[in-house]
């Protein structure tokens, strides 16, 4: 199953050209780097599950953005009703019962919380609220993880626009996996040299991957900062191999999980690319995969606000895609499993 993959440590590099040098980034939390402004909005970020459970996990003060709300524990504490939910956990000390929502395609909404709630987030449990919101696709059992998520839901003063989700009809989608055919293949070999260096053999020729066209499985998009028309796109492709007769999991292809940043020029062609790649298993064990939940305007930047998940680990992430640095500018976990 595509959406279910293992440990966190996303490989993303930089050019200002059009083809990428690679440099390595894990997930951690940390603070806004060049968002404070006298003019700064405040408001409170909520992801909404299929559910109609909404979770809040990001509350920017005009300087920072910060966790109020707990995060997953082994046991979650629920309060018995709205009044009984500790002053802190609110963003102005006083229960939000009506929130917004953008959800990943149409228009925006209100939600109205009904409830406090928990819910299992990987191995553990969710303090949340439970909303009038019903999902117009029926939601699976809790227990299937990651949980599908519907979009974003705020209080205050954000502005929220959907990322746009591209399919393989679109021809953006066919001109995109061509022009980033060279690129995505040039990684690929990079990240199969870094796992022989570990004494592993790759079980098909170098000469049949470099034939071997890669396929794209996600594109993303949203327009560039606000004064740009330009686009940013966020790509995830795999190339598969068959393993020898009689090797261990023999069953199980050999993947190569290539992903990144693309950034387009005003005719939206490819003018530069931050990808990466990462040799794994058919069950995507070793990576991690990007579920977006919404572009975020804050100080003329289009920050996204995303999730990465991983077999046994989710992260909420905020990002400005158009960093140099992409490290993120705030990040907390969702839920976790111990290893």
């Amino acid at each position: 199953m595509r959406t279910c993959v293992a440990s966190i440590g996303l490989v993303l590099g930089l050019i200002v050209t059009s083809i990428p040098l690679v440099a390595e980034r894990g997930l951690h939390a940390g603070g806004p780097r060049g968002l404070e402004s006298r003019s700064s909005p405040t408001f409170t970020l909520a992801v909404v599950r299929r559910d109609g459970v909404l979770v809040p996990f990001a509350t920017f003060t005009g300087e920072k953005f910060q966790r109020s709300w707990p995060e997953a524990t082994r046991r979650a504490d629920v309060p018995a009703t709205l009044d009984a939910v500790p002053s802190d956990w609110w963003p102005d000390e006083q229960p939000q019962t009506q929130w917004h929502f953008q959800p990943l395609e149409g228009r925006a909404r209100s939600l109205d919380v009904e409830s406090p709630i928990w819910v299992p987030v990987q191995c553990q449990q969710q303090t949340a609220l439970l909303t009038d919101y019903r999902a117009a696709t029926p939601p699976p059992p809790p227990e299937v993880q990651p949980y599908p998520k519907e979009g974003l839901a705020w209080t205050g003063d954000a502005t929220v626009e959907p990322v746009e989700i591209l399919t393989s009809d679109t021809p953006t989608w066919r001109r995109l996996a061509r022009e980033l055919a060279a690129a995505m293949t040039e990684q690929e070999q990079k990240a199969i040299e870094r796992q022989e260096g570990f004494r592993w053999r790759h079980p098909t020729a170098k000469e049949v991957r470099q034939r071997t066209s890669p396929t794209l499985e996600a594109v993303y998009a949203a327009p560039g900062a606000r004064t740009s028309g330009n686009r940013i796109y966020y790509v995830e492709a795999t190339k598969r191999y068959k393993r020898q007769p009689g090797d261990r999991d023999a069953d199980c292809d050999v993947l190569s999980f290539i992903h990144g940043w693309v950034h387009a020029d005003k005719s939206d062609r490819v003018a530069a690319a931050r990808i990466g790649a990462e040799v794994t298993a058919c069950d995507y064990n070793s990576v991690a995969i990007m579920h977006p939940l919404g572009v975020l305007h804050l100080n003329a930047k289009r920050l996204w606000v995303v999730q990465w998940s991983t077999w046994g680990h989710e992260q909420y992430e905020i990002l400005d895609p158009a960093s140099r640095k992409l490290e993120p500018l705030f990040a907390t976990t969702a839920g976790v499993c111990s290893q």
